[in-house]
Protein backbone atom coordinates (compact mmCIF):
# COMPACT_ATOMS: atom_id res chain seq x y z
CA UNK A 1 0.00 0.00 0.00
CA UNK A 2 1.51 3.10 -0.98
CA UNK A 3 1.53 6.18 2.18
CA UNK A 4 1.75 9.34 1.23
CA UNK A 5 2.68 9.40 -2.45
CA UNK A 6 5.57 7.72 -1.70
CA UNK A 7 6.48 4.88 -4.14
CA UNK A 8 8.70 2.61 -2.37
CA UNK A 9 12.18 1.36 -4.53
CA UNK A 10 10.39 -2.21 -4.89
CA UNK A 11 7.35 -0.97 -6.16
CA UNK A 12 9.73 1.78 -8.84
CA UNK A 13 11.07 -2.01 -10.08
CA UNK A 14 7.87 -3.73 -9.94
CA UNK A 15 6.84 -1.03 -12.73
CA UNK A 16 9.79 -0.67 -14.52
CA UNK A 17 9.48 -4.65 -14.93
CA UNK A 18 5.89 -4.05 -16.02
CA UNK A 19 6.49 -1.55 -18.63
CA UNK A 20 9.75 -3.24 -20.15
CA UNK A 21 7.80 -6.48 -20.39
CA UNK A 22 5.06 -4.54 -21.95
CA UNK A 23 7.02 -2.80 -24.36
CA UNK A 24 8.63 -6.43 -25.27
CA UNK A 25 5.36 -8.18 -25.68
CA UNK A 26 4.06 -4.87 -27.99
CA UNK A 27 6.97 -5.33 -30.28
CA UNK A 28 7.08 -8.64 -30.60
CA UNK A 29 2.95 -8.54 -31.45
CA UNK A 30 4.42 -5.65 -34.22
CA UNK A 31 6.20 -8.07 -35.45
CA UNK A 32 4.30 -11.39 -35.47
CA UNK A 33 1.79 -8.91 -37.65
CA UNK A 34 4.73 -8.07 -40.39
CA UNK A 35 4.59 -10.06 -43.48
CA UNK A 36 6.89 -10.04 -45.88
CA UNK A 37 6.35 -8.97 -49.70
CA UNK A 38 7.52 -7.60 -52.55
CA UNK A 39 6.22 -4.34 -51.46
CA UNK A 40 7.22 -4.06 -48.07
CA UNK A 41 11.28 -5.36 -49.18
CA UNK A 42 11.24 -2.34 -52.36
CA UNK A 43 9.98 -0.02 -49.40
CA UNK A 44 12.68 -0.97 -47.36
CA UNK A 45 15.20 -0.81 -49.89
CA UNK A 46 14.20 2.43 -51.03
CA UNK A 47 13.57 4.08 -47.48
CA UNK A 48 16.16 2.65 -45.35
CA UNK A 49 19.62 4.92 -45.56
CA UNK A 50 22.62 4.39 -44.06
CA UNK A 51 25.13 7.29 -43.29
CA UNK A 52 27.85 5.77 -44.09
CA UNK A 53 29.33 2.09 -45.86
CA UNK A 54 32.37 1.18 -44.91
CA UNK A 55 34.42 -0.35 -48.43
CA UNK A 56 33.90 -3.14 -49.26
CA UNK A 57 36.35 -4.04 -51.39
CA UNK A 58 37.54 -7.95 -51.43
CA UNK A 59 34.21 -8.84 -49.57
CA UNK A 60 32.16 -12.11 -50.75
CA UNK A 61 29.17 -12.22 -51.60
CA UNK A 62 28.03 -14.06 -48.38
CA UNK A 63 29.60 -11.26 -46.19
CA UNK A 64 28.13 -8.68 -48.63
CA UNK A 65 24.87 -10.63 -47.87
CA UNK A 66 25.02 -10.97 -44.18
CA UNK A 67 25.94 -7.19 -44.06
CA UNK A 68 22.83 -6.43 -45.94
CA UNK A 69 21.04 -8.46 -43.54
CA UNK A 70 22.03 -6.76 -40.18
CA UNK A 71 21.75 -3.15 -41.41
CA UNK A 72 18.09 -3.89 -43.01
CA UNK A 73 16.97 -5.30 -39.39
CA UNK A 74 18.71 -3.03 -37.45
CA UNK A 75 17.04 -0.02 -38.98
CA UNK A 76 13.94 -1.67 -39.89
CA UNK A 77 11.38 -0.06 -37.58
CA UNK A 78 9.42 -3.39 -37.32
CA UNK A 79 12.87 -5.00 -36.45
CA UNK A 80 12.36 -7.82 -39.29
CA UNK A 81 14.86 -6.55 -41.84
CA UNK A 82 15.16 -8.32 -45.46
CA UNK A 83 16.17 -11.83 -46.25
CA UNK A 84 19.11 -12.22 -48.69
CA UNK A 85 19.05 -15.27 -49.97
CA UNK A 86 22.48 -16.44 -52.50
CA UNK A 87 20.92 -18.84 -55.30
CA UNK A 88 24.09 -21.11 -55.92
CA UNK A 89 22.32 -23.09 -59.36
CA UNK A 90 22.37 -21.70 -63.15
CA UNK A 91 19.18 -20.51 -63.86
CA UNK A 92 17.39 -19.36 -66.96
CA UNK A 93 15.02 -16.64 -67.59
CA UNK A 94 12.06 -17.43 -69.92
CA UNK A 95 9.52 -14.85 -71.29
CA UNK A 96 7.23 -16.18 -68.40
CA UNK A 97 9.70 -13.91 -66.14
CA UNK A 98 10.25 -17.11 -63.70
CA UNK A 99 13.04 -18.84 -63.36
CA UNK A 100 14.18 -22.06 -64.66
CA UNK A 101 17.07 -24.40 -63.71
CA UNK A 102 19.10 -24.68 -67.26
CA UNK A 103 19.08 -28.21 -68.10
CA UNK A 104 22.27 -30.06 -68.57
CA UNK A 105 22.62 -31.42 -72.39
CA UNK A 106 24.16 -35.28 -72.19
CA UNK A 107 26.95 -36.47 -74.33
CA UNK A 108 25.33 -38.55 -76.78
CA UNK A 109 27.99 -41.09 -78.31
CA UNK A 110 27.86 -41.36 -82.31
CA UNK A 111 27.04 -44.60 -83.46
CA UNK A 112 29.93 -46.33 -85.31
CA UNK A 113 29.19 -46.55 -88.90
CA UNK A 114 29.26 -50.78 -90.91
CA UNK A 115 31.78 -50.95 -93.53
CA UNK A 116 29.99 -52.58 -96.77
CA UNK A 117 33.17 -54.61 -97.86
CA UNK A 118 33.79 -55.74 -94.50
CA UNK A 119 30.83 -55.23 -92.68
CA UNK A 120 33.23 -54.55 -89.93
CA UNK A 121 31.95 -51.01 -87.93
CA UNK A 122 34.57 -47.82 -88.02
CA UNK A 123 34.94 -46.07 -85.30
CA UNK A 124 33.66 -42.22 -85.11
CA UNK A 125 35.10 -39.46 -82.96
CA UNK A 126 32.88 -39.26 -80.43
CA UNK A 127 32.14 -36.05 -78.96
CA UNK A 128 33.99 -34.58 -75.67
CA UNK A 129 32.19 -33.28 -72.53
CA UNK A 130 33.37 -29.62 -71.89
CA UNK A 131 36.64 -29.42 -69.77
CA UNK A 132 35.06 -26.27 -67.48
CA UNK A 133 31.43 -26.75 -67.44
CA UNK A 134 29.76 -23.45 -66.12
CA UNK A 135 28.96 -22.78 -62.37
CA UNK A 136 26.57 -21.47 -61.00
CA UNK A 137 27.39 -19.00 -57.71
CA UNK A 138 29.25 -19.83 -55.28
CA UNK A 139 28.74 -17.40 -52.86
CA UNK A 140 32.34 -17.36 -51.10
CA UNK A 141 34.24 -17.11 -54.30
CA UNK A 142 33.01 -14.07 -55.88
CA UNK A 143 34.34 -10.85 -54.55
CA UNK A 144 33.52 -7.37 -54.79
CA UNK A 145 36.18 -5.32 -56.92
CA UNK A 146 36.60 -1.58 -57.13
CA UNK A 147 34.47 -0.05 -54.01
CA UNK A 148 37.41 1.02 -51.83
CA UNK A 149 35.99 4.10 -50.37
CA UNK A 150 33.24 4.27 -48.37
CA UNK A 151 29.74 5.08 -49.52
CA UNK A 152 27.71 8.17 -47.93
CA UNK A 153 24.23 9.01 -47.47
CA UNK A 154 22.98 5.96 -49.65
CA UNK A 155 19.73 3.86 -49.36
CA UNK A 156 20.21 0.18 -49.11
CA UNK A 157 18.99 -0.11 -52.60
CA UNK A 158 21.69 2.04 -53.55
CA UNK A 159 24.46 0.14 -51.49
CA UNK A 160 22.70 -3.08 -52.77
CA UNK A 161 23.04 -1.81 -56.89
CA UNK A 162 26.71 -0.97 -56.68
CA UNK A 163 27.61 -4.14 -54.80
CA UNK A 164 25.98 -6.09 -57.62
CA UNK A 165 28.16 -3.99 -60.41
CA UNK A 166 31.31 -4.71 -58.46
CA UNK A 167 31.23 -8.30 -58.56
CA UNK A 168 33.60 -9.59 -60.31
CA UNK A 169 30.80 -12.55 -61.53
CA UNK A 170 27.99 -11.21 -63.67
CA UNK A 171 24.90 -11.60 -60.72
CA UNK A 172 21.32 -10.60 -60.99
CA UNK A 173 19.34 -10.11 -58.24
CA UNK A 174 15.23 -10.88 -58.32
CA UNK A 175 13.12 -9.66 -56.04
CA UNK A 176 10.77 -12.20 -54.35
CA UNK A 177 7.98 -12.08 -52.01
CA UNK A 178 10.00 -13.76 -49.51
CA UNK A 179 13.49 -12.41 -50.31
CA UNK A 180 15.83 -10.56 -51.93
CA UNK A 181 17.75 -13.55 -53.78
CA UNK A 182 21.15 -13.31 -55.94
CA UNK A 183 21.10 -15.54 -59.05
CA UNK A 184 23.40 -16.84 -61.96
CA UNK A 185 23.51 -13.89 -64.95
CA UNK A 186 24.44 -14.96 -68.04
CA UNK A 187 27.21 -12.72 -69.54
CA UNK A 188 25.60 -11.93 -72.52
CA UNK A 189 22.39 -11.18 -70.48
CA UNK A 190 20.47 -7.80 -70.97
CA UNK A 191 19.52 -5.44 -67.54
CA UNK A 192 16.25 -4.80 -68.09
CA UNK A 193 14.62 -1.90 -66.11
CA UNK A 194 11.35 -0.98 -65.12
CA UNK A 195 9.98 2.81 -64.99
CA UNK A 196 5.97 3.71 -63.80
CA UNK A 197 4.85 6.24 -65.32
CA UNK A 198 1.32 8.20 -64.16
CA UNK A 199 -1.00 10.25 -66.63
CA UNK A 200 -3.44 12.44 -65.62
CA UNK A 201 -6.80 10.98 -66.84
CA UNK A 202 -8.54 14.29 -67.71
CA UNK A 203 -5.39 15.65 -69.97
CA UNK A 204 -5.25 12.00 -71.65
CA UNK A 205 -8.97 12.00 -71.96
CA UNK A 206 -8.48 15.63 -73.90
CA UNK A 207 -5.77 14.20 -76.18
CA UNK A 208 -8.36 11.93 -77.29
CA UNK A 209 -10.79 14.39 -78.45
CA UNK A 210 -11.29 15.15 -81.55
CA UNK A 211 -10.60 18.20 -83.70
CA UNK A 212 -13.73 20.40 -84.74
CA UNK A 213 -15.88 21.76 -82.66
CA UNK A 214 -13.86 20.53 -79.04
CA UNK A 215 -16.83 17.61 -78.65
CA UNK A 216 -16.30 13.87 -79.27
CA UNK A 217 -17.94 13.13 -82.49
CA UNK A 218 -17.31 16.82 -84.33
CA UNK A 219 -16.48 17.34 -87.54
CA UNK A 220 -13.48 16.15 -89.14
CA UNK A 221 -10.54 18.67 -90.05
CA UNK A 222 -10.87 20.34 -93.10
CA UNK A 223 -7.90 18.74 -95.49
CA UNK A 224 -5.18 21.48 -96.77
CA UNK A 225 -5.95 23.72 -99.43
CA UNK A 226 -9.83 22.70 -99.37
Amino acid sequence: MLCCGVIKPVTKLLLLAVLLLGAECLDAAERASVRMSRTRIRQLLSQIVIDEVPAVDGFSLREVAELLDREARRRDPAGVGINFIVNPNIVSLPRGGQPNAVPVQPVVPVPPLIDPNTGLPIPQAQPVAPVNPAKGIDADAVKVKGLTAPLRRVTLGQFLDAVVKSLDTPVRVSIEDYAVVFMHKNPDEQDVFTRTFRANPNTFGQGLTPAGNGQPGGPAPAAPGR
